[in-house]
């Protein structure tokens, strides 16, 4: 990961995951094809919906020992073209690798409007309920400056985490209160064939 530090909270203990999925799973694709990788459909990975790193629990998104115990709850947040069955297919999917799934249907070639503003909606209710010391927030659209902006002005961290090889608008990283460059090689198989494992779930308990 690449570190970009501004406060350092060694002692955080309650934090949640807000991932941006739509955009973390384009931008992944994008990626590796530019470094010829190859993404593998699978458990962790279903083209233009969904991606994370299979050997990446949501506590080891934050490296280095920052945050000593598991998120309170990990959301992740995209869209799907397709009828209820389909949404309700990724919803299972994504709850079974330990998230709370909020999926939207989307017409093809199209960005679901739903992904933003429930993202935004429950980063912000959950921090005026006082839910969390901390958000880590999944993401790299300059969109999302003014609800960092807001989250610190509650009184909340905020740590912002996306790809390391992508255009991350530098106002996003100086607003948040650390940001963590995640490397595609995260991904990466061991016999080089693909970014992400295709087998049987883990055995753990959801996040």
């Amino acid at each position: 990961l690449k570190h970009h530090h501004r406060h350092y909270h060694p002692n955080i203990q309650r934090w949640m995951l807000f991932v941006d999925g739509e955009n973390f799973t384009i931008r992944a694709q994008d990626i590796a094809k530019e470094k010829g990788l190859e993404l593998i459909q699978g458990d962790y990975y279903e083209p233009d919906v969904y991606v994370w790193p299979s050997l990446m629990l949501q506590v080891e998104i934050i490296i280095d020992g920052l945050l000593k115990k598991a998120p309170i709850r990990s959301y992740y947040y995209t869209s799907v073209v397709g009828d209820d069955n389909r949404v309700n297919e990724i919803k299972n999917r994504l709850w079974r690798i330990g998230f709370h799934p909020e999926v939207f249907k989307k017409i093809k070639g199209r960005k679901s409007k739903g992904v933003d503003i429930t993202l935004t909606k429950d980063v912000l209710s959950h921090a005026f309920l006082n839910n969390y010391d901390l958000a880590v927030l999944l993401a790299g659209d300059a969109d999302y400056l003014p609800l960092i902006n807001e989250i610190k002005r509650i009184g909340k961290l905020v740590y912002l985490v996306f790809h390391e090889d992508a255009i991350v608008d530098e106002n996003l990283i100086r607003a948040a209160d650390l940001y963590e460059g995640i490397s595609i090689h995260r991904f990466e198989l061991s016999n080089q064939k693909g970014i992400l494992k295709k087998d049987k779930l883990p055995s753990k308990k959801k996040i």
